[in-house]
């Protein structure tokens, strides 16, 4: 099932808030804590692998965090050796915080590292508590690209990336990293297209003036109709909040993707759920349900990379901005009943035009 093996695995770790009195619906806010961002140099100490080899430093570096009790990072595990040893230029830094002997097992690659988190503390160096997630370093330990999370159609843009890293094509890796989310800091700065219109807009700068909520919304996400189907007339009809709808539908070059990776690495009910997936939402329900909505776009974020650049926090999911572009929150509207999510928006509403 898409949901299944998509969606589960992009969701970003959720911290759940004590309920609050008031009579509205309050969801769970998104745990965003990220780590240190593109651009910083970090500074490594000597670092030893469980066979007790020395890794190099000054070189090009991919350093990737798991764990065993994350589903993805299996994924991953089994993707890298192939990688690894496709790119022996670069150093692999295998970091994983369990004592137990490492998911990826005892693979035997010059360039491969593999290392615990508990001797070296490398998670607190990067400021990293999410796994997967991977970044790359150039020769002076400078961070040129991150991401966190991995699902199996992303493996061959991972493959891109890592080829761009390896031929130094340093534009196409700032272009491509992952940005810092953080609430109390400006969003990100992202361009994209509306759709259908393919109009070019830039985040935050062509919404700034109003207070702006984006909706995050995927294929396969039954709850994410609910969720649109729950916003209420005056905050669909009101002119005064921007709205904007980044909607992931079901792409076939997705699908593909994930097909692909599970043929090529073994993964037989992967491969079998991807042939017959089951298409919850459409940009039809998208749009029946937002009819006559004002100060509202929609982007078509058919390969997440609206998603992607700023961490795939997962779906349905609310990003609630000022007028400054600045963001008041992030909210997960899983789990969630209609009309709880309609006493939210209500109350979202009435904070957004009177914070």
């Amino acid at each position: 099932m898409l949901a299944g093996i998509f969606l589960t695995a992009g969701l970003i770790l959720i911290g759940i808030k004590n309920k609050a009195k008031e009579t509205y619906y309050s969801p769970p806010e998104i745990n965003l804590v990220n780590s240190v961002p593109a651009g910083t140099v970090v500074k490594f100490p000597d670092i030893y692998t469980v066979d007790e080899r020395k890794v190099p430093q000054n070189v090009k570096t991919a350093v990737i965090f798991l764990d065993r009790t994350c589903g993805s990072c299996e994924y991953l595990s089994i993707a890298l050796p192939k990688l690894v040893r496709k790119f022996p230029g670069i150093i692999w830094l295998y970091v994983e915080k369990s004592e137990d002997p490492p998911i990826i097992g005892n693979v035997s690659i010059k360039n491969l590292y593999i290392v615990r988190d508990s001797k070296i503390n490398l998670s607190s160096i990067f400021e990293s508590k999410y796994t997967p997630t991977i970044f790359l370093l150039d020769k002076n330990n400078k961070i040129l690209w991150k991401h966190r999370g991995f699902i199996p159609p992303y493996y061959k843009r991972f493959k891109e990336v890592v080829s761009y890293f390896d031929n130094n094509n340093i534009l196409y890796l700032e272009n491509s990293t992952e940005r810092n989310l953080l609430v109390g800091k400006e969003f990100p700065e992202i361009t994209v297209k509306s759709y259908p219109d393919n109009k070019e807009l830039s985040f935050p700068g062509s919404f700034k003036g109003k207070p702006a909520t984006i909706f995050l919304f995927q294929f396969s996400c039954t709850e994410c109709l609910t969720a649109v189907n729950a916003i209420p007339n005056e905050l669909k009809q009101t002119n005064k909040i921007n709205k904007i709808i980044v909607f992931a539908p079901f792409s076939e070059k997705i699908n593909q993707d994930g097909i692909n990776f599970g043929k090529e690495f073994g993964f037989k009910n992967m491969v079998i759920g991807l042939q017959s997936p089951i298409i919850k939402v459409t940009w039809k329900d998208i749009f029946s349900a937002l009819k006559g909505a004002q100060n509202t776009v929609y982007i078509n974020d058919y390969d997440f990379s609206f998603q992607d650049s700023i961490g795939w926090p997962g779906a349905p999911v609310l990003i609630e901005l000022d007028k400054n572009g600045t963001v008041r929150g992030v909210f997960s509207l899983h789990n969630a009943s209609n009309s709880e999510l309609k006493g939210f928006y209500t109350h979202l509403y009435k904070t957004l035009l009177n914070p």
